[in-house]
């Protein structure tokens, strides 16, 4: 196994505003408080912007904004994978519901942005990026499926990778199973060497079995499994730690994708 190395994180869920204020909070779990949230505000959600997208789309330009913040790589080398678990259901409830009024008034804007590639063509459209983007969707698999596929394709492209994984409540449970009951993204950029704004680098390979890792505090634990972006707490907390350790993320309902963590 070649390692990636992450340069850079970001975060926003339930109690979790940045990186930068969840890792202390991943540190000392017992100050967490689910309800203190903080606004999307980043320099590519312009209130223009913000009118033409939903807060699914919101929380992927968010994410993928803040990872990108400081760094140094090219914008037009970083080639994008974004992952995320059911796409806007809010939307799709929005065209299908529309398709049952007299003269079928879809609203154009929504319909292009129903597709699960639209926050990553806005993404490029705001870089002004032309390199290749990935989505993924493997309901509460997947941030494992997306993760995997940074993974592979940094190191065979030899190219950086922004990773974006999303998730946003529906209004309407279209399926009665749907995960997604909260607000969530995170976001890696991600890249085959390492530099010296290297946090850590991560070792994937898959495994059969069920057994992941569990998150230890009952609310972080909660908040864990309410979206497959969500389930990404365990890897958090591991590189918040800043030690080596290898983490279990859930990849199909007989594998899981294993993690090794080490700082750099």
């Amino acid at each position: 196994m070649k390692p990636l190395y992450i340069e850079t994180i970001s975060l926003y869920g339930p109690g979790l505003p940045s990186w930068q204020e969840a890792a202390l909070t991943l540190l000392a779990p017992e100050t967490y408080r689910e309800d203190m949230v903080g606004p999307l505000q980043s320099t590519f959600l312009s209130s223009g912007i913000k009118r033409k997208t939903s807060q699914h789309m919101q929380l992927a330009i968010y994410a993928a904004d803040k990872a990108l913040e400081g760094t140094d790589t090219d914008p037009n080398d970083i080639e994008f994978v974004f992952a995320s678990s059911e796409g806007d259901l809010n939307i799709a409830h929005h065209i299908c519901y529309s398709l049952t009024l007299e003269g079928k008034p879809v609203s154009p804007t929504k319909f292009q942005n129903v597709i699960l590639n639209a926050a990553a063509g806005h993404l490029g459209i705001l870089m002004k990026n032309t390199a290749s983007a990935t989505t993924v969707t493997a309901a509460s698999h997947s941030l494992a499926v997306g993760l995997l596929q940074s993974y592979t394709t940094s190191l065979t492209e030899s190219t950086p990778i922004l990773y974006v994984a999303y998730d946003a409540p529906a209004l309407l449970k279209i399926d009665p199973d749907a995960a997604p009951i909260d607000p969530f993204s995170v976001g890696f950029l991600l890249s085959p060497s390492p530099s010296k704004r290297s946090i850590a680098s991560i070792r994937l390979s898959l495994q059969d079995g069920t057994q992941i890792t569990p998150v230890e505090n009952a609310n972080l634990s909660r908040v864990s499994t309410r979206s497959s972006a969500a389930g990404v707490l365990p890897l958090m907390i591991a590189l918040a730690k800043q030690q080596q350790e290898t983490v279990v993320l859930p990849y199909s309902n007989q594998q899981v994708l294993s993690v090794e963590v080490t700082p750099c």
